[in-house]
């Protein structure tokens, strides 16, 4: 009987040792794997993370080079024939045909959402604050409330009066000012200082 079981255990060692040893390296393996994938998920996180940092610091980048602009629009229409020159700024008459026929009617149509959509408007009483968020808001509202279709009239329009970009951004920013100032009762009658604009 135990010569039976030890010719049993005899005949059995070696291919369970080779099943053994099989089952180890494929463990191993499996594990060295394992770590590898570990390994590019996290290297996919840091690029996400960076792709997600690049993308704010660019939408931060924009939104300076906006403001920038639309302070040196603010200037540059100060000093324009087309602007009136004393505080609060008007828009002389030959600029209000340029708004009528450029970015007034989307303006209009738009204005509740652009009311909704900038609602930190809703909270601002003071004039001069007033009129700084519409010069920072004037290339968004431009950009989200026009249609690609509605942005080539208003190029064609801007074209046949020899106007540029900067003149619609300053247009724009005067139009959604003076609407503000219509929906918490201030007129520009009562706020004009007649003092001439130093910028």
């Amino acid at each position: 009987m135990l010569d039976t079981l030890k010719q049993v255990v005899e005949y059995f060692w070696w291919p369970g040792m080779l099943i053994l040893f099989l089952v180890l390296a494929i463990i191993i393996f499996a594990v060295y794997k394992l770590g590898s994938v570990k390994e590019k998920v996290s290297a996919i996180d840091k690029t996400n993370n960076n792709i997600d940092t690049i993308k704010s610091n660019i939408s931060e980048l924009t939104w300076n080079v906006r403001h920038i602009l639309s302070r040196l629009d603010a200037v540059e229409g100060a000093n324009s024939a087309l602007a009136q020159r004393h505080s609060p700024i008007r828009l002389t008459e030959k600029w209000e045909q340029l708004l009528a026929s450029t970015i007034k009617p989307y303006i209009d149509r738009s204005f509740n959402d652009i009311w909704k959509d900038y609602s930190d408007i809703q909270d601002i009483s003071n004039p001069f604050d007033i009129e700084q968020f519409a010069k920072r808001i004037a290339l968004d509202v431009y950009d989200k409330y026009t249609s690609e279709n509605e942005k080539d009239k208003i190029k064609s329009a801007m074209f046949i009066d020899g106007a540029t970009m900067s003149d619609l951004n300053l247009i724009t920013w005067i139009y959604l000012r003076n609407k503000f100032f219509e929906i918490k009762w201030m007129k520009l009658e009562d706020l004009d200082t007649e003092k001439p604009l130093t910028a």
